[in-house]
């Protein structure tokens, strides 16, 4: 005797739990992708701000390295505190302080000379650049010595001094180098303001 055989499939019911379920997965993996694409962006951003602090940080570093002692060049250490209206945040200030170090350059022909190397923040296309140029002892400019920049998206050039009395003063002018320099740059994204990094070293001064 033969018996029918019967195929039993899904019911409407476990049809819709199963999409359901499909659904709720397929959300949970968009979300999460999105997060991690996220965090990456996030993370890449401040491994680029990062860089471009550290190689200002070292810029400077090797110039005062190679400071001059205003007894050879009758020309001291300059700093000037300055700020600016900040364009990414409205109603608030943007260190833009000046810094001039007299170093041993070159001219344009490869001769050494006696110069001084100006930090100091310019703007352009409305972005804030932190630019070095080789000027005089005094910070005057040279002929066909252009800046050349040293990091983009500067929102903060902030240096102070340490004075004898061991006070951290905003300007610096006096023939005495001071025993240290403070600098504080803060790198944001020009397309993002809100992503920021900061960083600050103290540098030991000693003139040549």
């Amino acid at each position: 005797m033969m018996h029918a055989r019967t195929t039993q499939g899904f019911t409407l019911v476990e049809l819709i739990l199963v999409i359901a379920i499909l659904g709720i997965l397929s959300t949970m993996g968009v979300v999460m992708f999105g997060r991690i694409n996220n965090a990456w962006t996030l993370t890449r951003n401040r491994t680029e701000l990062d860089a471009k602090a550290e190689y200002a940080l070292d810029q400077i570093r090797q110039d005062l390295t190679d400071l001059v002692s205003p007894a050879l060049t009758g020309a001291p250490l300059q700093g000037a505190d300055a700020a600016v209206p900040d364009a990414a945040f409205p109603g608030a200030n943007a260190a833009s302080d000046t810094l001039i170090i007299p170093i041993r350059g070159e001219t344009p022909s490869g001769t050494e000379t006696l110069a001084a190397a100006k930090y100091a923040v310019q703007t352009e296309g409305g972005a804030r650049v932190l630019t070095r140029t080789q000027t005089g002892l005094y910070g005057e400019a040279q002929e066909n010595v252009p800046p050349a920049k040293v990091a983009e998206g500067v929102a903060q050039f902030n240096v102070q001094f340490l004075g004898p009395e061991g006070q951290w003063q905003d300007a610096w002018e006096t023939a005495t180098p001071p025993a240290a320099v403070r600098v504080s740059l803060v790198v944001a994204n020009p397309d993002r303001p809100e992503r920021q990094v900061a960083r600050e070293t103290v540098f030991a001064v000693r003139a040549n």
